[in-house]
């Protein structure tokens, strides 16, 4: 399985730079890559959560992907993608897939809307990923890019990517 988290926080006494915007919810909803043999179906939704004992707000992007090369499914979480999450607390590897998010303080009008975090590959190794995701100003497609950390000069060995390095998904 593939998991990713990210986060986009803001401290509660800094309202005034909340994401008011919803850049976060320009994500969300069904995307698909297609090429040939392979499928990716990806879903995300966002989710806000209070930490009281932290002062601050999280805005989350959870996602459930499907990869399928023909009729062949190499790994899915799709199925449990109207989960219901409590916190951060209630999702495990196998329940949620992708976790994303946005810098905050970002600009109503700044284009594009990046996310960023790190991303582990159980497949691979169980290595770290570092994921870079980026909507164009249409909001209708999605710029998926992957490299190893030790591409980025970690130490280790580099295994291979389950998903491709570089791929486009369209909204549905």
């Amino acid at each position: 399985m593939i998991i990713v988290f990210f986060s986009f926080t803001t401290l509660m006494h800094a309202q005034a730079e909340f994401d008011t915007c919803h850049n976060v919810h320009r994500f969300e909803g069904e995307w698909l890559y297609a090429n040939g043999n392979d499928t990716i179906r990806i879903y995300l939704r966002t989710q806000r959560d209070y930490y009281p004992d932290y002062d601050k707000i999280e805005d989350r992007i959870f996602g459930w992907h499907e990869y399928k090369q023909g009729n062949t499914v190499i790994e899915s979480v799709y199925s449990n993608r109207f989960m219901t999450i409590s916190d951060v607390d209630t999702i495990t590897e196998k329940s949620v897939s992708i976790g994303l998010g946005i810098a905050s303080g970002a600009a109503c009008e700044n284009l594009p809307y990046i996310a960023r975090g790190a991303i582990n590959d159980y497949l691979q190794g169980n290595q770290g990923k570092i994921v870079k995701a980026t909507l164009n100003a249409a909001g209708n497609q999605l710029t998926w890019e992957q490299w190893n950390k030790s591409d980025a000069g970690m130490f280790g060995q580099t295994y291979g990517m389950t998903l491709p390095r570089e791929f486009i998904l369209i909204k549905q």
